[in-house]
């Protein structure tokens, strides 16, 4: 199945909370090829097998071993790929409980940044 960032994305932005959003990503990381998953490190496949999904510090890893990334451009593409994924998640879990206020449709102050 090929990857379409916008599908997910779609799906993500759909859930309503936490658990739904790391079902959908544990859906996503189902779809993900194996052959796709080992050419990644022993660590990101650890933590992206681990269950429950802890998936803030999944994305960490996964952003950070793309940034280490200097070889096969395969590698780096699928890096890429899943990192791209789990950051959206992430920020659509940040976000959660965050609305813009109705009447200016600004995004709220955050506490101490008066």
């Amino acid at each position: 199945m090929p990857y379409h960032f916008s599908k997910w994305r779609h799906a993500i932005q759909v859930a309503q909370d936490e658990r739904s959003i790391v079902d959908v990503i544990q859906d996503y990381l189902d779809t993900v090829a194996p052959e796709k998953l080992e050419a990644i490190s022993e660590e990101s496949r650890r933590v992206l097998s681990a269950r429950p999904l802890d998936l803030q510090t999944a994305a960490v890893i996964i952003l950070h071993e793309e940034l280490r990334h200097r070889g096969d451009p395969y590698v780096g593409a699928v890096l890429h790929e899943i990192a791209h994924t789990l950051s959206a998640a992430s920020v659509r879990i940040a976000n959660l409980g965050v609305e813009p206020s109705t009447s200016t449709g600004n995004w709220p102050t955050p506490p101490g940044a008066e």
